[in-house]
């Protein structure tokens, strides 16, 4: 099995929501074979509440996959628009924050924070 992280991830917080988003690719993909089976891992490493009630969290925005025909096909989770929107007016946030994926080409991730500064990080896991 191989791991990858890529740097961490942080939404420079303040009041109110604050999103930030991060592109992966496959790290293991090469241009005979691009796709690989990877099983996704996003993990909230620090968080700063400021006293304040708040929420956090950080998940699988959208996925690019190579479908059992060979096309690409692209999964959303959350709303690509407007990422501030991720976060419900309840604080509910509800993106995976783990997933396995058959042919992963890529992934977007998401760290969203409501009063509070956050930090995350994405760790992939070649499968197979």
């Amino acid at each position: 099995m191989a791991v990858y992280s890529p740097g961490e991830l942080n939404n420079a917080g303040g009041w109110g929501i604050n999103a930030t988003t991060q592109f992966v690719p496959n790290p293991w993909g090469t241009p005979d074979n691009p796709s690989s089976n990877v099983w996704i891992q996003c993990t909230p490493a620090f968080a700063d509440f400021f006293g304040e009630e708040t929420d956090i969290g950080i998940g699988i925005l959208e996925i690019d996959f190579v479908d059992n025909n060979g096309q690409v096909q692209r999964t959303q989770y959350g709303d690509t628009n407007d990422i501030n929107n991720n976060l419900s007016t309840t604080g509910e946030f509800n993106l995976p924050n783990r997933l396995f994926v058959n042919n992963f080409l890529s992934m977007t991730i998401i760290l969203v924070g409501y009063n509070a500064w956050v930090e995350g990080s994405v760790t992939l896991f070649l499968w197979g």
